[in-house]
């Protein structure tokens, strides 16, 4: 494959901000498309404490070589300090999802 697709995936405080990223990374053609699970409960350290909320899990489908712009994209809009922003490989994907996410993100948006 010639550019190699991944899984960014991220947490959010609530359905708006998810809604929020995710469109502002599909308008700049970072992705191909973007699906935010909701509710989900998280269970976490900080600050010394054990914690507990109420979040969105976004999963955004790119290719490797946006990775670097959608982290520092999330990290700018997003209003955690230290949101859970990670990229996960995909083995395998069917081609013709993946000539559709090349059509949609490399050949109209980003050359």
């Amino acid at each position: 494959m010639q550019y190699e697709p991944i899984i960014v995936q991220f947490s959010a405080p609530s359905t708006e901000v998810a809604e929020s990223i995710g469109t502002h990374l599909l308008h700049e053609k970072m992705i191909a498309c973007v699906h935010i699970s909701s509710p989900v409960k998280s269970i976490y350290h900080w600050e010394g404490e054990v914690e507990q909320s109420t979040e969105c899990i976004v999963q955004a489908k790119t290719f490797s070589i946006f990775w670097a712009p959608i982290e520092a994209k999330i990290l700018e809009l997003h209003p955690y300090s230290v949101p859970e922003i990670l990229a996960l490989p995909i083995r395998d994907i069917s081609h013709y999802y993946y000539v559709w996410m090349i059509q949609e993100i490399i050949e109209k948006g980003n050359n």
